[in-house]
């Protein structure tokens, strides 16, 4: 049996930074002192100091370890706790970067950040198309969130709203570059979703994808897929036709 695609990747082109190695990382420095510099622990981690300054200070109730200016605490703390819940976030958040001229793959506690919203509850400003697409959306998934450019939709928000299919409309909109679908119940992809090669950035994560098609290769000016917390064992070979695929999360 043939190699995956992505295991040909890692193969040729990657060097993995795997979320085992970064706890491990993480294991030693703690057991070196209980008072660590959270530019110490955002290196390891292999992520941005103020990103990294937030999240452990979100966690730092949970964990029972305290803040103390740009030290970490951990006396006293659920360090088996802390480490159990960073690792299964690390093994999630994995995202493969090919930016820069140079394919590597980076551990992330962070997704793909969705882009802020506004909602359009009118839609006369929009083509008749355009709308016609928005109103069939606004009847399944109740609200739409849209971005609009000169009269044109850009970004489209379907976030949560338990949809497993999309309508053949979708392909009306011709100018869409951001297609935000997280959180729904998607097994396959919807057809009409890779005829829209205008996008550049589509986001599926957290929904139940066992499968992409090879028509995915069709999307050829996508810069951003976002994969993570699906179902898929594989990538199809077509992902390799996304010349400008920059980051693929999975």
């Amino acid at each position: 049996m043939g190699k995956t695609f992505i295991s040909k990747m890692q193969d040729n082109y990657f060097q993995m930074v795997t979320s085992t190695s970064a706890v491990e990382l993480l294991k030693k420095i703690l057991r070196e002192s209980d008072c660590v510099k959270i530019k110490k622990l955002s290196k390891a981690l292999n992520m941005p100091e103020t990103e990294f300054n937030t999240l452990i200070t979100q966690l730092s109730a949970q964990f029972g370890f305290k803040v103390e200016g740009n030290y970490v605490n951990f006396t006293g703390s659920d360090l088996a706790g802390f480490i159990t819940d960073l690792d299964a976030e690390l093994k999630q958040r994995a995202y493969w970067d090919f930016s820069g001229g140079q394919s590597r793959c980076n551990i992330s506690l962070y997704p793909a950040l969705d882009t802020t919203s506004k909602n359009i509850t009118n839609f006369n400003q929009i083509p008749d198309l355009e709308c016609e697409c928005l109103r069939e959306l606004e009847r399944i998934a109740r609200r739409v969130d849209v971005q609009t450019f000169h009269g044109h939709v850009e970004k489209l928000f379907l976030v949560n709203k338990g949809l497993s299919d999309l309508p053949t409309s979708l392909g009306q909109l011709h100018f869409l570059k951001d297609l935000y679908l997280r959180g729904n119940n998607f097994a396959d992809l919807p057809p009409i979703v890779t005829t829209i090669t205008s996008l550049k950035c589509l986001n599926l994560n957290h929904n139940v994808l066992k499968i992409l098609p090879e028509t995915i290769g069709a999307l050829k000016n996508l810069e951003e897929l976002v994969l993570c917390h699906n179902q898929l064992d594989q990538l199809p070979e077509s992902i390799g036709e996304l010349r400008d695929l920059h980051r693929l999360w999975v």
